[in-house]
């Protein structure tokens, strides 16, 4: 819960690690639609990424490891790889109408990093308090279903 906790202060801001928020580019000279072309592209989107992902990753792997079976982290896994994928899954159905509003939606990703580090100090408080234990038996006690899935 601890290591929760620090994930969302770094996310929201609230203190930063010059270490890990510099900032490499890479420009490769290769032709657009091959098979290099693809890798260097996914190899640098996913070192791109690692910090923005990174802590939201953390935070729901260590839920998982508190978890009841591995079924339960299955659901954890799959609901945040969805969110992950459907956005750009979208976002590669509208790519024109994207690339119109690219500006307007980059000004509200100003507002969702702090949204969601507060999102995730609240889970690890709710983690580190036992709250998280309280709130799952709440949520089997008005859904019995859910006990199946974990």
């Amino acid at each position: 819960g601890a290591a929760v906790i620090v994930l969302g202060l770094f996310m929201t801001g609230v203190f930063r690690l010059p270490l890990f928020q510099r900032t490499f580019q890479f420009t490769p000279n290769v032709q657009g639609g091959s098979p290099l072309s693809a890798t260097v592209f996914g190899v640098s989107f996913a070192i791109g990424w690692t910090p923005c992902i990174g802590p939201i990753l953390g935070a729901i792997l260590m839920a998982t490891s508190n978890a009841a079976s591995a079924q339960a982290g299955m659901i954890y896994l799959s609901a945040y790889s969805a969110g992950l994928a459907l956005p750009f899954l979208a976002s590669t159905l509208l790519i024109n109408r994207f690339a119109l509003h690219r500006q307007s939606l980059g000004r509200w990703s100003a507002y969702a990093r702090p949204v969601a580090g507060t999102i995730v100090i609240l889970m690890g408080i709710a983690i580190v308090s036992g709250t998280m234990t309280r709130l799952s038996s709440l949520m089997v006690d008005l859904f019995p279903s859910l006990a199946t899935l974990g």
